[in-house]
């Protein structure tokens, strides 16, 4: 393998790395908001909400309360990774925390879904 061969595939290499965003995890800084709803209901309006914005579901686990999705990197828009958790420990009452992740590359053109969700899903559970 030429230098030149082995430069261009550093390069692919590091570009690939930068282009993807981490996966989302769950913090004590992450924020959240409580809905009066049942967390079936709340999971359900969650997975519209992604659908509302055009965003593609990569994971989805009911049971496990977690929906992951985003959107992949593209010409003039950048990459995230959104974790949606939902947690139900009173009855009629679900916990929502969203967790977004941008790409180092195309940072400038990723978009933090967090208040879009939240409002996406209070207008589905409001129908």
């Amino acid at each position: 393998m030429t230098m030149i061969h082995r430069i261009i595939l550093m390069i692919v290499v590091t570009l690939t790395c930068v282009s993807c965003a981490a996966t989302p995890s769950k913090t004590t800084s992450t924020p959240s908001r409580i809905y009066d709803a049942p967390p079936e209901k709340v999971y359900h309006a969650a997975i519209v909400a992604f659908q509302n914005l055009g965003l593609e579901l990569f994971k989805q686990d009911q049971n496990a309360g977690y929906i992951e999705g985003g959107r992949k990197p593209g010409f003039g828009k950048g990459a995230e990774n959104v974790g949606v958790y939902i947690v139900s420990e009173v009855p009629g009452k679900t916990e929502v925390s969203i967790e977004n992740r941008k790409a180092m590359l195309g940072y400038l053109f990723a978009v933090d879904w967090t208040d879009k969700l939240f409002q996406q899903i209070s207008s589905e559970l409001d129908k």
